[in-house]
């Protein structure tokens, strides 16, 4: 089902801190730790970042999405999904990605993105609450 937003546009709240999560965005992601390549690792991080785009774009019709929006969104995601080992499935992509070109586009944006989450995440001593807002699946 659909869930409710909480609080509001005001300075430093998007419309997406009670955005419900995807569940086809957390269904991409959970497909990393089963890919057995870089390269099919990272082509899973491209589909979870796309997922969450198109959840955004479906329930913020009109509203377009910038950098800090998209990394609440995919810590939301990183959260509710939690995979065990994401922190590892990121180094090996890194670790043994050879193509540049993989790691630069839309491929190193995903990772990059990914990334920056997770260093986030771990900045954190108690996660905040827009951040456990809303875990509806759809």
């Amino acid at each position: 089902g659909a869930g409710s937003r909480r609080g509001g546009d005001g300075p430093g709240e998007g419309p997406a801190g009670g955005a419900s999560v995807s569940g086809h965005a957390i269904d991409a992601l959970n497909l990393i730790p089963s890919a057995h390549t870089p390269t099919g690792k990272l082509l899973h991080c491209v589909d979870f970042l796309e997922r969450v785009s198109a959840h955004f774009s479906a329930r913020f019709e009109g509203q377009s999405i910038d950098a800090d929006t998209l990394l609440v969104m995919v810590c939301q995601h990183v959260v509710a999904a939690d995979i065990a080992q994401l922190h590892a499935e990121v180094s090996f992509i890194e670790d043994f990605s050879r193509d540049n070109q993989l790691l630069s586009g839309k491929e190193g944006y995903a990772l990059i993105t990914l990334k920056a989450s997770l260093h986030y995440l771990d900045s954190l001593d108690k996660l905040p609450d827009e951040l456990y807002s809303n875990f509806t699946r759809r």
